[in-house]
């Protein structure tokens, strides 16, 4: 009775297949002979099915034959206001975090630009994988966490045209840390956000191999290059949880390369081994899907869509190319595939000026201290001090070997910057040791100096001037005659525009203030100092921000700053961004940053000629300074190149509590 059955079986499966010219891979075809009889009577079923609908694709024992589907599914089910939830939020996004010049994350949601990459969607064919543009087949076992191999297989591909290599992410690590899934099911678009976002790298498959189980998420950032920069719906006219079109697919394809989507996996679905692959239509209005695949070309002859599964290669069709099973050509309107279909870019693998930061400190300048930086013991690297100010008073300094920054932070004062006055360092005598002054600003203008001999700061402070920087002016220290001894500049900002200089002579600042400027950082500008033309004096700039994000400059001539304030770049620091002056690559003539303290944390530098700031800001660095931190530059290894230094202070408990980072200029 048996071998009648498998004999029948045979020759219903035969006629079948020769009816539509098809015919079952001989790798399927040996397996069947020893498959368990409720797989032999699936197969029967679906080829009866077929044969009587006439359609052109063949079945066999593939991997997962015979195990329940949603075993080996694993998209996570969300009600549709669950998931137009998620889509307003993004939406939101769009509105708060537009720029003038940069569109930020999600842009595309609301309009794909122009421009193909990787074909033209009127071509009648197209297959990524001739391009080297699709890795290769993986297999997500008993797990259902075909979402992460879905987000990852678009992403890798992206990946491979923008930095021209295949790289292999992992899975696991998208499991463990996205937030977007578990082991049990997820939702693929979910980890394009998390990395464009929270601006998270994908560590590499080797680094962190794939199990399938939950498991916890690694600390510290991956070293990888593995960043995403932006990511959208592949149709963001249609509400997100419906089918994207046949015409916004191929929009896609050709210009971020592979994208997942997800579908309706059925049992028919999971014994697929070649051919055309055609179950149900799919339904337009009201879409279900539980799987996660890559789309990765179509076939307008045959008006199928060219997909890789992540069942491994003892499941599918090698479709027309290589020798490598694991793919389906499934017809355009075909059990709902199109369903959640998104996009990735890739970010460009670019050797930025600033290496990785790293810890330097990890307990300094905590709750609301105010962090500086300068050469405090006047060995050729700057070093960090903390003001606690109110009652107390104390000021701790810890200083640079070059690699850190030594023990847990000195007091080398106790009792300097009271209450609310501000702090600002400078080598005041030129002795080559950078000193603390503080200004009392108020009615008083008191500026109080106290003098570094290189392991504290002498005395209770002695008053160097007695009539500078009056109310809420802002001021900064700079050696703006140059002779070596940093003197001091105030800004009154408002409709006034003034700016007033007190040089130095080694034990005070000399005159009443003499005005150097008097139309200079209008409004609520951002003033910076530094020799921005390479001569030895300081000069001065100032910062629009806003919509404009403008850049003045005047410089010093040794006695006053020169002209109205030439603009020297008309495209740097929006908004709310926070600029500082460093010279990083070292040619003496100090260049400025723009720290985003956002999710992105990106830092934009441009850098100075002597007579203008180059370019429109480039990327410098792409993980430093998030919400909160206090950013600042200083030469922390005395290479003569300024590094990057940010100041996470807060009152939380470990960890993180009063961490300083340090990026190094290359």
């Amino acid at each position: 009775m048996k071998k009648s059955f498998v004999f029948i079986a045979f020759l219903i499966f035969s006629w079948s297949a020769k009816s539509q010219d098809l015919k079952v891979p001989r790798f399927y075809e040996l397996r069947e002979v020893n498959a368990p009889q409720a797989v032999k009577q699936e197969l029967l079923r679906v080829r009866q099915e077929i044969t009587a609908n006439k359609l052109s694709y063949v079945v066999g024992v593939t991997s997962v034959a015979g195990r329940p589907i949603e075993k080996i599914t694993g998209e996570k089910q969300l009600s549709i206001a669950e998931e137009k939830k998620i889509f307003d939020d993004i939406r939101q996004r769009i509105v708060l975090l537009e720029r003038a010049v940069k569109a930020l994350p999600y842009r595309e949601l609301v309009t794909i630009p122009s421009g193909f990459v990787y074909g033209t969607p009127s071509q009648k064919k197209l297959d990524l994988r001739k391009g080297g543009l699709v890795g290769a087949v993986q297999d997500q076992g008993g797990y259902g966490t075909c979402w992460s191999f879905g987000a990852l297989a678009s992403y890798e591909s992206n990946y491979k045209h923008v930095n021209n290599v295949m790289v292999n992410a992992s899975e696991q690590h998208v499991i463990n840390c996205s937030g977007a899934g578990d082991s049990g099911g997820g939702i693929a678009y979910e980890v394009f956000r998390w990395m464009v976002d929270n601006h998270r790298n994908v560590n590499s498959e080797a680094a962190l191999p794939y199990n399938g189980a939950m498991g916890t998420c690694p600390a510290g950032s991956p070293p990888t290059d593995f960043f995403a920069t932006e990511w959208g719906m592949v149709d963001p006219s249609i509400d997100p949880w419906k089918i994207a079109s046949v015409a916004k697919i191929k929009n896609a394809l050709c210009k971020y390369g592979a994208i997942s989507a997800s579908l309706k996996a059925t049992n028919n679905f999971k014994l697929y081994a070649g051919g055309q692959f055609f179950e149900f239509e799919s339904n337009y209005s009201n879409p279900t899907s539980n799987h996660a695949v890559s789309i990765i070309g179509w076939d307008d002859d045959t008006q199928c869509w060219l997909i890789k599964n992540s069942w491994g290669t003892d499941w599918g069709s090698e479709c027309g190319y290589g020798s490598e099973k694991g793919y389906m050509w499934i017809k355009y309107n075909s059990n709902n595939i199109g369903r959640r279909a998104a996009w990735v870019r890739a970010e460009k693998k670019i050797n930025y000026p600033f290496g990785n930061g790293t810890t330097w400190h990890d307990y300094f300048c905590v709750g609301s201290e105010i962090p500086l930086v300068g050469d405090f013991n006047g060995d050729g690297k700057d070093d960090i001090v903390s003001f606690t100010r109110g009652n107390a008073g104390d000021v701790f300094v810890a200083l640079s070997d070059g690699s850190k920054f030594k023990g847990t932070g000195a007091k080398w004062h106790d009792n300097f910057c009271m209450g609310t006055e501000i702090p600002l360092v400078g080598d005041f005598n030129g002795d080559g040791k950078d000193d603390i002054a503080t200004f009392t600003r108020g009615n008083a203008g008191d500026v109080f100096v106290a003098l570094s001999d290189g392991s504290k700061f002498n005395g209770n402070g002695v008053k160097w001037h007695d009539n500078f920087c009056m109310g809420t002016e802002i001021p900064l220290v700079g050696d703006f005659n140059g002779d070596g001894k940093d003197d001091i500049v105030t800004f009154t900002r408002g409709t006034a525009n003034d700016v007033f200089v007190a040089l130095s002579d080694g034990s005070k600042f000399t005159g009443t203030a003499v005005k150097w400027h008097d139309y200079f950082c209008t409004g609520a500008e951002i003033p910076l100092v530094g020799d921005f033309s390479g001569d030895g004096k300081a000069d001065i700039a100032t910062f629009t921000r806003g919509t404009s994000g403008e850049v003045f400059v005047a410089t010093s001539t040794g006695t006053a700053f020169t002209g109205t304030g030439t603009k020297w770049h008309d495209k740097f620091c929006y908004g709310s961004e926070i600029p500082v002056a460093g010279d990083y690559n070292g040619d003496k003539k100090c260049d400025i940053l723009t720290f985003l303290l956002n999710a992105t944390a990106d830092v934009f530098g441009a850098t100075s000629s002597g007579k203008t700031f180059s370019g429109s800001g480039v990327k410098v660095h792409d993980w430093f300074g998030l919400p909160n931190e206090i950013p600042m530059t200083g030469d922390f290894n005395g290479d003569g190149k300024a590094d990057l230094i940010t100041f996470l202070r807060n009152t939380q408990p470990e960890p993180g509590r009063g961490d300083v980072y340090v990026a190094l200029s290359k």
